[in-house]
C-alpha cells in the first residue's frame, strides 16, 4: 500500500507541473496577473516534493520547472525589463525554496 501512495504523490506532483506549465504557455501575454499567479503556483509542487520525498526530489522538481520555463522566458524576453527580471528571479527562487525546505 505504501508504494501505491508514493506513486500517487509522484503523479500529483508531475500533473501539477504539467498543468501549470500548460497554463503559463497558453495564456495570453497581456494577462499579466494570470502569469504572476501561475508563477506562484509553481511553488506548490516544489514544496510537496520536498515535504514528501526530501531534497533530491524537491531539486528535481525545481530544476524541471526551470527547464520547462526557460524557453518561455527567452521567447518573450524584452531587453531585461522588470518583467524579465521577475521571471529570472522566480526561476532562481524555485531552486532556492527546494534547498531551504530541506
Amino acid at each position: 500500500m505504501a508504494e501505491k501512495g508514493k506513486l500517487v504523490k509522484i503523479i500529483l506532483i508531475f500533473t501539477l507541473v504539467i498543468i501549470i506549465t500548460f497554463l503559463q504557455y497558453f495564456t495570453e501575454l497581456s494577462e499579466h496577473r494570470h502569469h504572476i499567479f501561475y508563477q506562484g503556483l509553481f511553488f506548490l509542487p516544489v514544496m510537496l516534493a520536498g515535504f514528501w520525498f526530501g531534497l533530491r526530489s524537491a531539486l528535481a522538481t525545481s530544476v524541471s520547472i526551470t527547464l520547462l520555463l526557460l524557453p518561455f522566458t527567452f521567447l518573450y524576453w524584452s531587453g531585461f525589463s522588470a518583467g524579465d527580471f521577475n521571471n529570472v528571479m522566480e526561476l532562481v527562487l524555485y531552486n532556492a525554496v527546494a534547498v531551504i525546505l530541506y
